[in-house]
């Protein structure tokens, strides 16, 4: 809309003056309102969309998670550290329940998660030091049992057989090789 001939009293929206407004749709007295009016609406826009995320955080807070028994598949990635496709996938396979009630609205009993999760204690074995005269030597097992090196080998790491070097030589416990090579031939 264009200057008019007539002046029109107005109020500016920003300070509160009066002024003669030139145009029907002039809200502010001069450009330094409009530029404070346009700044003080950006900083409540800032301050809204700050808003929002505290409360997107406190809604998806992880205790809020573990609270509920069923959560969406995008709330199980976060809370197990895994990908929304392997929960999926696990889904799809059967492994773990889920429930569609429609598009993005996949839910997970998180129980059953936590269940499939939770780490398992494996009792560490302690390993027993052998003593020298208790060892063969690669050498010695390999004309013993008349073997290529690589198939001792693979019968080391195979039966989880303990190796000691001392030096040039390569030692494994005369026990452990012979309760092997007696129960494999």
């Amino acid at each position: 809309m264009g200057a008019t001939l007539v002046l029109v009293p107005k109020v500016c929206e920003h300070c509160g003056k009066p002024f003669m407004a030139k145009t029907v749709t002039t809200r502010f007295c001069s450009k330094e309102c409009n530029n404070k009016d346009i700044k003080g609406r950006k900083k409540k826009e800032e301050e809204k969309k700050r808003i929002k995320l505290a409360v997107e955080k406190k809604k998806n807070s992880f205790i809020d998670i573990q609270a509920r028994p069923f959560i969406k598949v995008s709330e199980a990635s976060k809370l197990f550290g895994i990908s929304e496709d392997t929960i999926r996938r696990m889904i799809r396979k059967g492994i773990i329940p889920g429930v569609n009630f429609g598009v993005r609205l996949t839910r997970v009993d998180r129980e059953c998660l936590e269940r499939f999760f939770t780490s398992v204690d494996v009792p560490y074995e302690e390993r027993t030091e052998y003593a020298l005269e208790e060892c063969y030597t690669i050498g010695e097992c390999l004309k013993k049992y008349d073997l290529a090196e690589h198939i001792l080998e693979r019968i080391i790491c195979g039966y989880n057989i303990p190796k000691k070097q001392v030096g040039n030589y390569v030692y494994i416990p005369k026990i452990e090789i012979d309760r092997v090579m007696n129960t494999k031939f």
